[in-house]
């Protein structure tokens, strides 16, 4: 696995490592990945650019995946689906000594106008409804996103404005907020 993230920075790096160790144990070593810091294979953040040019053949290898058996297949599945849930509660665990410290060291938290925000969506929908006219692959990208949305408020919505410092409703920002 050519990774993009080195294994040292935080959540990102010890995540795909962790992504490794686990599809290594769940399959009781039946299925093996290794892991390949930036610039090992190609340079850093080139990964994508390195496989569209033909320098790497994937940055993973369907014709792999598709030799692997369906009990594999599902425990490689589990392993990065529980890699993803590791990495999002650890990004908001850390997020929150983050705000501690730049709070400690004079940051101002402040929410943007409303009416700045307002005029941000409106020119946003604008090149939006441009961009939908030149490219189907945008407007099937756009339609799905905003089919989404219109289902699932965000979590700023959901959670209300978020100013810290200003009673924040996040259970997770209480501890940077308060």
């Amino acid at each position: 696995m050519q990774s993009d993230f080195a294994s040292t920075l935080a959540v990102l790096g010890p995540n795909a490592q962790y992504t490794v160790e686990t599809i290594k144990n769940v399959t009781g070593g039946t299925v093996d990945i290794r892991f390949f810091e930036p610039g090992t294979l190609v340079p850093a953040s080139q990964t994508f650019d390195a496989v569209a040019s033909g320098a790497l053949d994937s940055a993973w290898i369907k014709a792999k995946w598709d030799t692997l058996s369906a009990t594999q297949k599902a425990q490689v599945t589990a392993a990065c689906d529980s890699a993803t849930l590791r990495g999002f509660a650890s990004s908001e665990y850390l997020q929150v000594g983050a705000l501690q410290e730049l709070k400690a060291k004079g940051v101002n938290f402040m929410t943007w106008d409303k009416t700045f925000l307002e005029a941000y969506r409106k020119a946003r929908e604008e090149v939006a409804v441009e961009q939908s006219a030149k490219s189907p692959e945008f407007k099937k990208a756009r339609d799905s996103l905003s089919k989404f949305r219109g289902r699932a408020p965000t979590k700023r919505d959901s959670a209300g404005p978020h100013a810290p410092g200003a009673g924040c409703p996040r259970p997770a920002c209480r501890a940077c907020c308060a």
